[in-house]
């Protein structure tokens, strides 16, 4: 369980820096686009834009954590099998449980 835990955290941290790259990405290239390149005055029309990829950050963030969901639960799964095949008891029942209601509800 410790395993698929960290997997699940690993999987949630990479979305959100993935979120963040991308929106500070969007906001540099366009910032830069239209102020130092076009020299373009500010507008207040220019928040939308701000606001549109701050909206595509939070799309990317919502779209990684659950894709990233099936990997997770694979390798929990593959863990527990590892487990069950070096021994014929298992150390802590509550892991094998709690891997096998997590395969139930995501096939």
């Amino acid at each position: 369980m410790v395993e698929s835990e960290i997997t699940l955290c690993t999987i949630a941290v990479s979305g959100t820096v993935v979120a963040v790259v991308t929106v500070v990405m969007l906001m540099v290239r366009f910032t830069v686009e239209a102020f130092v390149v076009l020299k373009l005055p500010w507008s207040i029309h220019y928040i939308q834009h701000y606001v549109r990829f701050f909206i595509i950050g939070v799309t990317v963030l919502v779209v990684a954590v659950p894709e990233g969901l099936p990997l997770a639960v694979t390798l929990a799964l593959a863990y527990s099998v590892r487990v069950s095949q070096h021994s014929t008891t298992v150390p802590c029942p509550r892991k094998c449980v709690c891997v096998c209601v997590c395969v139930c509800v995501c096939v």
